[in-house]
């Protein structure tokens, strides 16, 4: 598509590009998106975090765990900024290689940026990585009430906490009263 948009009059541009990354993210063609956004950065197009985040997306629906982890590393480079979706991603592809460490360390540095300031999602994640730490599981459960007292949660954020807490094989009475309180 991009060599036929260059035999034509069009010009390739951002937006152009970045819907073919879309596509090959849709199609799974992680290799392609990468060599497009190459192009971009050869054709000195700016380059938006759309791309980026697309690119990252096909790699990971690619199984590629590795590029995912590359291609966050260059988003700087690239003058970009990678969002939640793009260490979402990274996250979900290193996960399903059973790379957890990697994939902790991702969700740490997600959460340092503000990224994703969710107690419920570091919840999640302490669950989903086998994190083993139980000082810092208690530190996360205690923000979660903390959370919970605060903000009203929606059903499916109680469910979800209910779930990680359980199998986290929370006993803490204050922290379930403040879950219980939520269902009122």
């Amino acid at each position: 598509l991009l060599t036929w948009i260059r035999c034509t009059i069009l010009r390739p541009s951002t937006i152009t590009c970045s819907a073919v990354i879309s596509a090959c993210e849709k199609g799974r063609q992680w290799e392609l998106a990468s060599h497009i956004l190459q192009q971009m950065l050869d054709d000195q197009l700016p380059i938006d975090v759309v791309s980026c985040s697309a690119a990252t997306s096909a790699c990971e629906k690619g199984d590629r765990w590795e590029q995912t982890i590359q291609l966050l590393s260059h988003f700087t480079v690239m003058r970009c900024m990678p969002n939640a979706r793009s260490y979402s991603a990274a996250i979900r592809a290193c996960e399903r290689d059973t790379q957890l460490l990697h994939a902790w360390t991702l969700v740490q540095q997600m959460y340092e940026k503000g990224l994703e300031t969710s107690p419920l999602f570091l919840a999640w994640a302490i669950v989903r990585l086998g994190v083993k730490d139980a000082q810092y599981i208690h530190e996360v459960l205690v923000q979660v009430m903390t959370s919970l007292q605060a903000f009203p949660q929606c059903p499916q954020e109680l469910a979800l906490l209910s779930w990680a807490s359980a199998m986290l094989g929370t006993s803490s009475q204050p922290f379930w009263a403040a879950v219980v309180a939520q269902l009122d």
